[in-house]
């Protein structure tokens, strides 16, 4: 039972947060209703013009303005205060959810009155999203942010779940119309947890002043930060062809699993349980990297293809659970990552171009994996987004991994010529000069050792080397201080670190006596190289 309270202490530690937990429960209420006004629209358009086409238009009204305005929604949310501007967006979509209910009440809404609001739901989101998800690094300490992230993932995932479920009973028993008035109650909720906020407790990043071209700025800036192009990437090819369930479980279960709409019920509820899961691994996370991305997209193309092959409905049901979860790990881990990876004052318009990539790529890629599960099969459909899935994990863990190549050595190279400089620039001119060694700086290794030499007065270097020659660098004749050495050592200890999966050692630090002292190997784990060996522990010593 300790071990059990420990663990729910670790997963869902961000709801000790006052704020946080005022924020999940509105989010919570909200969300469930906005699932009851979405099955209720779907329904009544439904029985209004008996077209599926029409219901395709639904779902591009409702989302369609995120892929045009999403961008502009994110350079708001950095230019104005997050919270006022949920605020904002919160009281507009109640009083909107009003006017909706009002019209399905008296019987007055029509098809175009409902094309008319649901458009303007769009546009509100669009402007809300941002914010909103921002929001929540403002919200938590900033070792939280990748758990408050899942939590809230997690919270989607289970509106969802619970949503249509609940509208399902509204419509069979007291009336499609009471899905829009539940809706237009549930808003009341969020906008009261929002007025009861601690403000003084936010972690708020500066406003960004208004200037010219601030959008463009955002995308240049997440296209040249690879911590937010590569999950950006994945999220726009796995949310375009790959996450359109809503399209292919329904087909797969009618035309191929020869089932009923009870078995596409089962199916999408079994993928949402897993997709909470997911979500809440998530949320157990301290920091989320782009390798933890690329094993939830890993799992995600081999279920899909699982999936794809399924003869029969169990074995279809024993796919979905573990495709949930891993899509999560994809879906919730990008949208953690970008939360911490984005500098604050380009926050909004990082989230709002995540935002953009996968819920507004809906309209783009529901329509194509549709044309194709109708045109060939649902097994197509299926796995088209499979095979992008996995193209697209491989083609990024490639591309990370040689601009991780490319980035060791130039780190490398730049850090070892600066180690040079502060080592000869250390020597004192009584004692002789400073003098680097004839190896020239290479791309391929950083051969360093630094030892003890004599009575610690002096400090080799030795084997700074290229592909041509192989040098010693060394300032053999000054005299350099100990602890001058070890701090360049530290230095480019430090700063070689250029990327999250590389083992770090302990920091270089200094003795009771004032000599510095180095673990053993630290340096050779990044540079290939003992720099300081056990065999010598002097004052620069292991």
């Amino acid at each position: 039972m300790t071990r059990l309270k420990l663990e729910a202490g670790t997963t869902f530690r961000s709801l000790r947060n006052r704020n946080f937990r005022l924020f999940f429960t509105g989010q919570f209420i909200s969300q469930t209703g906005t699932w009851f006004e979405m099955i209720g629209i779907t329904w009544l358009m439904l029985q209004l013009t008996g077209s599926g086409v029409a219901l395709g238009m639904v779902t591009v009204a409702r989302f369609g303005p995120l892929l045009i305005l999403g961008p502009w929604g994110g350079v708001l949310s950095d230019r104005l205060d997050r919270h006022r501007l949920m605020l904002a967006t919160q009281a507009c979509f109640a009083s909107l959810a009003a006017v909706e209910a009002v019209l399905v009440v008296t019987d007055h809404a029509g098809e175009a009155a409902l094309y008319a609001i649901t458009t303007v739901f769009g546009v509100l989101t669009a402007m809300d999203s941002p914010a909103r998800r921002a929001l929540v690094v403002e919200l938590v300490g900033e070792d939280d942010v990748a758990n408050a992230v899942g939590l809230n993932s997690a919270l989607m995932t289970a509106a969802r779940t619970i949503g249509p479920a609940l509208a399902g009973l509204m419509i069979a028993g007291p009336g499609i119309k009471w899905c829009f008035v539940v809706n237009a109650i549930s808003y009341l909720f969020v906008i009261s947890a929002l007025l009861r906020m601690d403000r003084s407790t936010f972690r708020s990043s500066p406003r960004v002043v208004k200037a010219k071209g601030q959008l463009v700025e955002g995308f240049r800036y997440v296209w040249r930060t690879p911590a937010l192009m590569f999950p950006l990437l994945l999220a726009t090819v796995i949310g375009t062809l790959a996450f359109n369930y809503q399209v292919t479980l329904p087909l797969l279960a009618e035309r191929d699993l020869q089932g009923s709409a009870g078995t596409f019920t089962l199916l999408y509820s079994v993928m949402s349980l897993g997709s909470v899961a997911g979500a809440l691994v998530v949320a157990r996370q301290h920091r989320i990297g782009l390798r933890f991305l690329l094993i939830g997209g890993t799992g995600m193309a081999i279920f899909t293809g699982a999936l794809t092959f399924a003869p029969t409905t169990a074995l279809a049901l024993a796919s979905v659970l573990p495709l949930g979860f891993s899509s999560f790990m994809v879906i919730s881990g990008s949208q953690a990552m970008a939360q911490v990876e984005a500098d604050p004052a380009m926050r909004g318009r990082v989230l709002a171009l995540f935002s953009m990539v996968f819920l507004g790529s809906t309209p783009v890629g529901g329509p194509i994996v549709g044309w194709i599960s109708q045109s060939f099969s649902p097994r197509a459909g299926l796995a088209v987004g499979g095979i992008a899935t996995a193209l697209v994990v491989a083609w990024v863990a490639r591309a990370s991994r040689r601009r991780h190549e490319v980035g060791v050595e130039d780190e490398v190279g730049a850090e070892a010529g600066h180690l040079d400089e502060l080592l000869v620039g250390a020597g004192h001119p009584g004692n002789g000069e400073g003098r680097q060694g004839a190896g020239q700086l290479g791309e391929d290794a950083l051969d360093a050792a630094a030892h003890r030499r004599g009575n610690g007065a002096g400090v080799e270097l030795s084997g700074v080397v290229g592909d041509g020659d192989r040098g010693g660098g060394r300032v053999g004749q000054g005299h350099v201080e100990p602890e001058v050495a070890a701090g360049a050592l530290l230095q480019l200890d430090e700063r070689v670190d250029v990327e999250d999966d590389l083992e770090l050692g302990e920091p270089v630090g200094l003795a009771d006596e004032g000599h510095a002292v180095a673990p053993e190997g630290q340096l050779a784990e990044r540079c290939g190289a003992a720099c300081v060996g056990p065999q010598d522990r002097g004052d620069l010593g292991a």
